[in-house]
């Protein structure tokens, strides 16, 4: 089979799965088989792929046209400028996720502020503050200790110097903190979502509560782990909103909100 039959024929069979990016998703399932980028493929669509390679496409496409993530598939995901290691232990890291860093970056703390990224998974959150505001000292923990594995992985990857540990939210925190960042399961079962993500882990992505059971404890537990003044930033589908700054009331002052980003500020 050729490159161009290849590309022809697969993307028809994601169209058929209902993959919106079908073409886009199978180019890139041969830039990364092939090892040459876009230009090259379509210069040279007449050429055969050899055996072993095409077996590997194939199985990879049959793979997307379940459904499965393409990061899985690939075993890796961009997130503000750099590439994670992730495997279906951890959360895909989103695109609105980098709101998180834009507004860490915007915090008036201390040169030398402390911290902390609850429910690290891949590790994308505190690996990118450290190396984006390398002052910071930073720490990341999650519950799981497969995805801690994959944080570590990224972070030596990365040069990143995170200290991770394994703590159900903030039961294992040792010290206090100038920030909290967290991207905790915020999804309700019923709500309406890819197939995609049946291949996520449940842990993850769901909370019940209509999503909000695991930002509540952690907007009870966050006041007595913060410095005074101190931010909590969270992410959470904006429906939410309200009923979290409803939750944090006794304990803070509601800064902002961006995106799927709400910043609260310790009173």
């Amino acid at each position: 089979m050729t490159i161009a039959d290849f590309l022809r024929s697969t993307t028809q069979q994601l169209e058929a799965a209902g993959i919106a990016t079908a073409r886009l998703d199978t180019q890139v399932l041969l830039e990364r088989t092939l090892k040459q980028n876009k230009a090259w493929l379509l210069a040279h669509g007449d050429e055969e792929i050899d055996a072993e390679k095409l077996a590997t496409l194939q199985a990879q496409a049959q793979r997307r046209a379940a459904r499965e993530p393409l990061a899985y598939i690939l075993g890796r995901q961009e997130f503000y400028g750099r590439v994670f290691a992730v495997t279906p232990s951890v959360l895909i890291p989103r695109p609105e996720t980098e709101a998180m860093i834009e507004e860490l970056k915007t915090l008036p703390v201390p040169d030398n502020a402390s911290v902390l990224d609850v429910g690290t998974g891949s590790g994308a959150i505190a690996i990118t503050a450290e190396l984006e505001l390398p002052h910071l000292r930073t720490e990341a923990c999650d519950v799981s200790a497969a995805a801690l594995a994959i944080a570590e992985q990224n972070a030596e990857r990365m040069g990143a110097q995170v200290t991770f540990f394994e703590s159900n939210l903030l039961a294992r925190a040792e010290h206090s903190y100038d920030v909290i960042l967290a991207n905790l399961p915020y999804v309700a079962e019923d709500w309406e979502r890819s197939p995609e993500t049946n291949f996520e882990p449940r842990l993850a992505l769901f909370a019940v509560d209509a999503g909000l059971e695991l930002i509540k404890k952690l907007v009870t537990q966050a006041p007595q782990l913060l410095n005074e003044n101190g931010y909590l930033l969270l992410e959470a589908d904006p429906r939410q909103f309200a009923h979290i700054k409803q939750a944090a009331a006794p304990a803070f002052t509601h800064v902002r909100s961006n995106g799927f980003t709400i910043i609260l500020q310790k009173n």
